[in-house]
């Protein structure tokens, strides 16, 4: 069982740090779009930042969800904090943070 909780936190790391990539790229591709005055390259970079945002945040994003709670629950981590009696909220926060 420690085995499968290592690997989750593995594909979690994983799953974090595809978001991010995905985060990155469409920041920077829509950063470019911003300051071009060419109506083709603005359509075109902002296309690539919805191929991003399709292909890399939105998935991603879901992954570091099925992932954390997978780790969390397979790994006995309290999800809900003091709601459960535990003293580490953390999880509590993320799952909040990431439901806003």
């Amino acid at each position: 069982m420690v085995g499968v909780i290592v690997g989750l936190k593995l594909l979690h790391v994983v799953a974090g740090m595809w978001l991010v990539a995905g985060l990155a790229g469409r920041t920077l591709a829509l950063a470019a779009a911003r300051h071009s005055r060419d109506i083709g390259v603005v359509a075109e970079v902002s296309r690539l930042g919805g191929r991003f945002d399709r292909f890399l945040v939105i998935p991603g994003a879901q992954a570091v969800l099925i992932t954390g709670l997978l780790t969390a629950w397979l790994g006995g981590y309290p999800l809900f904090g003091f709601l459960q009696g535990a003293h580490a909220n953390w999880l509590l926060l993320s799952f909040l943070l990431y439901a806003a």
